[in-house]
C-alpha cells in the first residue's frame, strides 16, 4: 500500500461515509490493518483512508508512532468534532507532502464522535498532539491539506520549501518506482534460476 502523493487528486476529494456494510465487509479490517502498516512504515502518527486511495471516511493513528506500536492505536470511523476549545500553534508535516514542514494553527481541545470497528458510537475528548493529528486526518476526509491551513505569512516565509515539493515529490516516485522495478527484476532473475535449476536436476536424473 503507497501513500498517494500531492498533487493526486484523491486528496482534494471529500471522502464517502463508511456504511455497516462497508463495516462488515471482509476487506474492511483488512484495509484497517494495511494503513496502520503503511502509516508506521512512513513514520507517520496518523493515516486517512484518502490518503491511501480510498475515499472513506475513515482514519487510524497513534499518537507515539510506531515505538508506541498497538498501545496507543486507534481507528476512527465517520469521526465528527462537535466541540472545540483552545488554540495551539505547533509544527506539522504530511506523509502526503514529504519534507514540507510548517508551523499550523489548531484548536487545542476538540470532543470527537465517531463510530468504532464493532459499529458502536463512541466519543473522546482530545487535546495538544493528538487532537492535532485527529483534526489534521479529518481534514483529510474533507480534501483538505495541512497548508491550507497556514497563515499568509507562513506561506510566503516558507514559499522557498513549498516551491521546491515537486522536486521532492518527483524524487519519492522515482525512488518508489526504482525500487518496485529492481525487486520485480530480482524476483525475475530468481524464478528464472530456479526454473534452470529443476531442469538441470531432471536432465540429470534422466541421465
Amino acid at each position: 500500500m503507497q501513500v498517494r502523493l500531492f498533487p493526486n487528486a484523491a486528496l482534494k476529494t471529500r471522502a464517502e461515509p463508511v456504511t455497516t456494510e462497508d463495516i462488515r465487509g471482509e476487506w474492511f479490517r483488512p484495509l484497517i490493518s494495511e494503513m496502520f502498516k503503511t502509516m508506521y512504515r512512513d513514520g507517520g502518527v496518523g493515516l486517512a483512508a484518502p490518503q491511501v486511495g480510498i475515499s472513506k471516511r475513515l482514519l487510524v493513528l497513534n499518537d507515539g508512532g510506531r515505538l508506541m506500536h498497538g498501545s496507543r492505536a486507534m481507528v476512527l470511523i465517520n469521526p465528527e468534532i462537535i466541540y472545540i476549545e483552545g488554540t495551539q500553534i505547533d509544527e506539522e508535516g504530511c506523509l502526503s507532502l514529504p519534507g514540507i514542514f510548517l508551523p499550523i494553527e489548531r484548536t487545542n481541545k476538540i470532543g470527537v464522535r465517531y463510530i468504532d470497528t464493532t459499529g458502536n458510537i463512541c466519543n473522546i475528548e482530545a487535546d495538544g498532539f493528538l487532537s492535532r493529528i485527529i483534526q489534521h486526518e479529518v481534514d483529510h476526509l474533507d480534501g483538505i491539506l495541512f497548508f491550507e491551513r497556514a497563515s499568509k505569512e507562513v506561506l510566503d516565509y516558507y514559499s522557498k520549501n513549498l516551491d521546491g515539493l515537486k522536486k521532492r515529490v518527483d524524487q519519492m516516485r522515482f525512488r518508489d518506482a526504482y525500487i518496485k522495478r529492481r525487486k520485480s527484476e530480482i524476483q525475475a532473475r530468481a524464478r528464472k534460476a530456479k526454473l534452470k535449476a529443476k531442469r538441470k536436476k531432471r536432465n540429470g536424473n534422466n541421465g
